[in-house]
């Protein structure tokens, strides 16, 4: 019987009960148990929520944009008649948001009284002036919000509303982070935004490497940083250094692929991209192609293996025999594999993100590594093969010496 954890149930059972966003409330919205499934399922919903902005798909039917168009013109509708209600304002702003019209969100959230305003109009005020973007205002209004937080609520329970504080806790270290950079004046952020305290995206050499995190700053990641991120981004699908932060985060998990997919994607068609962007983007396009080389030669290896093995004589051979049969087949199947060209130390990238990299150091040319490989390990398997037949000759010498002695003896 499968079993789930303590944690993912209780995700689970956060995400599905309640049809609202961390930092972006809509009830109208889809559920966002999408964050919990196959990274493929996560990337086509935020794919979805991207393409509201695309005004050539305007005209689309069942299109994102047109499905949010719709909705939008019923609740305008409404607002004009004097009919809406507070959540279908709410609802409305959050809409604008999706349809990157924050100053829209911004006059229909603020024509509401002070006394009227609760923790969900106000969430929706604070990102609406984040994407103004005013982050005063929005660093305001979240705090507001925050003081707000109900402990119980027609909208979620107090379990739902504790995780969904949580996540606007981060989205607040986001927003201060980033009115610090925007106060010190230092231009374009190069960096990816701080909202782990502490974290380093470091491997254990101390250096960023390809599916590594340092151990000692796993320490520094709260217990569903993965959770709190993937809806941070979803609430902010066009926020490149939110992404870029997903992407250094699926990497120190491992998920290097991944984590090279997401930065292709902010460098291709975001023209995204920072000295360190560019760097660990290299390092994760180097890392792909020697993890595709090698599973390559491995499988070429096993057929050549099979191929040049001798499995019946094998079988019937004794011990010694066999051996140096196996090895037999072995050195050929190597010497086959090395036949075929072997990656290079440095892959050939576009010249843009070599330039761009402080990794890209010149690297010793294929011609002079390969022949190297070949020799090293052809000497390798003649070596144990060599061994393997030394060891046969003495140990028939050493049994005819013991045969022999008791014919001296008589």
């Amino acid at each position: 019987m499968r079993r789930l954890s303590v944690a993912a149930v209780l995700t689970v059972w956060l995400l599905l009960a309640i049809q609202a966003r961390a930092g972006l409330y809509n009830t109208q919205e889809p559920l966002l148990g999408v964050v919990l499934e196959q990274p493929a399922r996560y990337t086509s919903f935020l794919n979805e929520l991207r393409q509201i902005v695309a005004v050539e798909m305007t005209n689309v039917e069942n299109s994102p944009r047109r499905q949010v168009l719709e909705r939008v013109a019923a609740l305008e509708a409404k607002l004009a008649d004097g009919q809406i209600s507070m959540q279908d304002r709410i609802n409305l702003s959050a809409f604008y948001v999706r349809l990157n019209e924050p100053e829209k969100a911004v006059s229909l959230l603020e024509s509401v009284p002070h006394r009227q305003r609760d923790w969900m109009l106000l969430s929706n005020l604070a990102t609406a002036y984040q994407l103004t973007p005013n982050l005063d205002r929005a660093e305001s209004y979240l705090m507001e919000a925050l003081e707000k937080w109900p402990t119980a609520s027609l909208e979620a329970n107090p379990w739902q509303l504790n995780w969904l504080k949580v996540v606007e806790q981060h989205q607040l270290r986001l927003i201060r982070g980033r009115l610090r950079e925007q106060r010190l004046g230092g231009g374009p952020a190069t960096t990816v935004d701080a909202i782990f305290p502490g974290l380093r995206l470091v491997g254990p050499s101390g250096e960023y490497e390809a599916g590594l995190l340092a151990n000692d700053q796993w320490a520094k990641l709260p217990a569903n940083y993965m959770e709190i991120l993937k809806l941070l981004v979803l609430w902010l699908p066009h926020d490149t250094r939110l992404r870029w932060l997903l992407a250094e985060v699926e990497n120190a998990k491992g998920n290097f692929g991944i984590a090279l997919n997401i930065m292709n994607d902010l460098s291709e068609t975001r023209g995204f991209r920072t000295p360190e962007f560019a760097a660990h983007q290299l390092i994760l396009r180097h890392a792909k192609t020697i993890a595709e080389r090698r599973y390559k030669l491995r499988q070429m290896f096993v057929d050549e293996r099979i191929a040049a093995g001798l499995p019946i004589l094998g079988g019937i051979l004794p011990p010694g025999p066999s051996a140096a049969l196996d090895a037999g087949a072995t050195a050929r199947a190597m010497d086959q594999i090395m036949q075929a060209p072997l990656p290079t130390e440095e892959p050939n990238f576009p010249t843009d993100v070599a330039a761009a990299s402080p990794a890209s150091n010149p690297s010793p040319s294929a011609g002079t590594w390969t022949p190297e490989w070949r020799q090293i390990s052809v000497s390798f398997v003649a070596g144990v093969i060599v061994a393997l037949l030394l060891s046969m000759q003495l140990r028939e010498m050493r049994k005819r010496k013991q045969d022999a002695q008791p014919a001296a003896k008589e």
